[in-house]
């Protein structure tokens, strides 16, 4: 039977976007950061509107929200530094970005990027479960294919790919650079940044739950 993830990244507040999905069939929705550019209400409109269509929903905030975000309860399952369950499924999350030549309201070094997904990852550390793991970070893995910027620089996260190599989770949800979209293989990981959902862009993973074969799918709305 067949367990299907939505992935999105990169709404920046395009809510009508988000509308546009309620004709998408999904078990789980996935929000991968920047949700809308610094208004806090309209973040929270757009989590409301995913909350519409499902009740499993997994988010972190990116580099451009406000970081009131980082620690907002009680819609959807903020998972900003934290593990949670749901279904056969292990979240951890990291939201925001690298350090950015604008300024965004939320960034960090490579060095808190680490410290925040190990907030999550310890307590996966203590679980005796079966539960699969998947990682969601805003911010790429470095060299990914999915950090690439127009003029060819990779900027993704060095630390993040370690931590993909430690602990090999089923996949990577990710985002942050736009015109980066498609899947990857990242130290044996598979990673998948859906583009931009503020350009009509998002993914559907798959996942077999009795073989674990994962299939990616990459739409437009």
């Amino acid at each position: 039977m067949w367990y299907r993830i939505l992935v999105v990244s990169d709404i920046h507040g395009a809510i009508s976007n988000v509308r546009a999905l309620r004709g998408v069939e999904f078990d789980l929705a996935v929000i991968a950061g920047d949700l809308a550019d610094g208004n806090i209400d309209k973040a929270i409109s757009i989590l409301d509107e995913f909350i519409r269509q499902s009740s499993n929903i997994v988010w972190i905030p990116g580099n451009t929200d406000d970081p009131r975000l980082l620690d907002l309860k009680g819609i959807g399952m903020n998972i900003h530094g934290k593990l949670v369950s749901i279904d056969e499924f292990l979240f951890v999350g990291v939201g925001g970005s690298l350090h950015t030549p604008f300024n965004t309201p939320i960034e960090y070094s490579e060095e808190e990027l680490v410290r925040v997904l190990y907030q999550g990852l310890k307590d996966y550390e203590r679980k005796s479960s079966s539960d699969r793991l998947i990682i969601v970070s805003h911010t790429p893995p470095y060299m990914s294919g999915l950090d690439r910027i127009r003029g060819g620089t990779y900027v993704g996260s060095k630390a993040l790919r370690k931590i993909l190599a430690e602990y090999k989770p089923l996949l990577l949800a990710t985002g942050h650079i736009h015109e980066s979209w498609g899947t990857s293989s990242v130290e044996s990981v598979l990673s998948v940044n859906p583009g931009p959902l503020a350009s009509r862009r998002y993914s559907l993973i798959e996942v077999d739950r009795d073989s674990e074969v994962v299939r990616v799918r990459l739409y437009k709305v």
